[in-house]
């Protein structure tokens, strides 16, 4: 933080003491700082006999004092001749001091009160001042983020200067393909509830077009048969391979994230958030590079994957999923056109979401 100085200004009150007892004296009055870099106003007054006459005065500098401290000088001129005394001038001198500004710093998250901390003092000359300091926030929410607001005050005039900074969790618990298709992520599936021996992850995926080839009577064994078959086939980069299949392996693993993650099917896997309402930015998501295991990691570039989701620049997990209806037809043969690079988009950020990489929105 900078805090810098300027419209330096010294005023006050000139007293101006008539001790005739007989006569009023029109006097001009100037005024003049030690520092010469200061311009000062100046008048004329008219003193009545045996008064005194107060007349405010100011001097502004248009560049950084010299010192924080000096002389001012004022003096008043008048006719002796006309006025009938000995003298036709008279001067007086008081000291001046620039104040020195206290600059304190107020860190809180949003809506919470918060402490004013002292970060320093400006002093003339300098006239600026710079103040380094670091703030540690957490965020324990995964999935979530926080607004930090931050501001500085100068104590003595009240003048602020807020910044904000937003902080967001991308620790979701979000699981990958490869979790879904070891004995974890099956015995999750086929352990998980059934209804009249079908088993209900079965049917809740099936609201999404792109599994409907899935059995609607399915049993827990046979949709956890199903999965591992889908992340198995799932390969985007050889010549044989389909995009379809990737995109395919990555949506299901984020669509049993979800379902497992604190949505219908409990939260087997700890989501510190309901996954269906975690908010993915769209803007700006991760590349990630596949490893061993369809475990992933960012490779520290981004790209923009909003023109696959209807241009929206962030989306809940659940909606994401559900747009998938419109660009799909029944078991996702025809998806997104078939256009691959369209469906690598849609690839990227179920992939990110999968490795708990992708940036969340606020």
């Amino acid at each position: 933080m900078k805090v810098t100085e300027s419209a330096w200004t010294v005023s006050g009150f000139i007293y101006v003491k008539n001790p005739n007892d007989w006569e009023d004296i029109t006097a001009s009055v100037s005024d003049a700082l030690s520092d010469s870099g200061g311009v000062c106003s100046g008048g004329s007054v008219t003193v009545q006999h045996s008064s005194t006459a107060k007349l405010q005065y100011s001097c502004s500098f248009t560049s950084l004092p010299s010192s924080a401290s000096g002389t001012n000088i004022a003096k008043a001129t008048w006719s002796a001749a006309t006025s009938f005394t000995p003298d036709g001038s008279a001067s007086g001198s008081a000291g001046y001091t620039f104040a020195t500004y206290t600059v304190t710093d107020c860190f809180s998250a949003k809506g919470t009160a918060c402490t004013q901390n002292t970060l320093g003092s400006v002093t003339i000359p300098p006239g600026s001042a710079t103040f380094t300091y670091a703030r540690t926030v957490n965020n324990a929410l995964g999935g979530t983020c926080q607004e930090y607001d931050n501001t500085a005050t100068i104590t003595q005039t009240g003048q602020q200067a807020s910044a904000a900074v937003t902080v967001c969790n991308t620790k979701t618990g979000a699981l990958t393909m490869g979790f879904w298709q070891n004995k974890n992520g099956q015995g999750i599936i086929t352990g998980g509830a059934s209804t009249g021996g079908v088993c209900n992850s079965g049917t809740w995926l099936r609201q999404f077009n792109p599994f409907q080839d899935l059995s609607a009577s399915a049993t827990c064994a046979q949709v956890a048969a199903y999965v591992y078959n889908i992340i198995k086939s799932a390969n985007a980069n050889t010549p044989s391979g389909s995009m379809n299949a990737m995109l395919k392996g990555q949506m299901l693993a984020t669509a049993l994230d979800v379902y497992f993650g604190g949505g219908p099917g409990g939260n087997p896997l700890g989501a510190p958030t309901p996954l269906s309402i975690v908010k993915i930015d769209l803007t700006k998501v991760c590349n990630m590079v596949d490893n061993t295991g369809g475990i992933g990691t960012c490779n520290g570039t981004s790209e923009n994957v909003s023109s696959a989701f209807g241009g929206a620049p962030s989306m809940m997990l659940m909606n994401m999923l559900l747009y998938q209806n419109n660009v799909s037809n029944a078991s996702g043969s025809t998806w997104y056109g078939n256009v691959k690079s369209v469906q690598a988009l849609a690839k990227d950020v179920f992939d990110a979401i999968n490795n708990q990489a992708a940036n969340i929105a606020p």
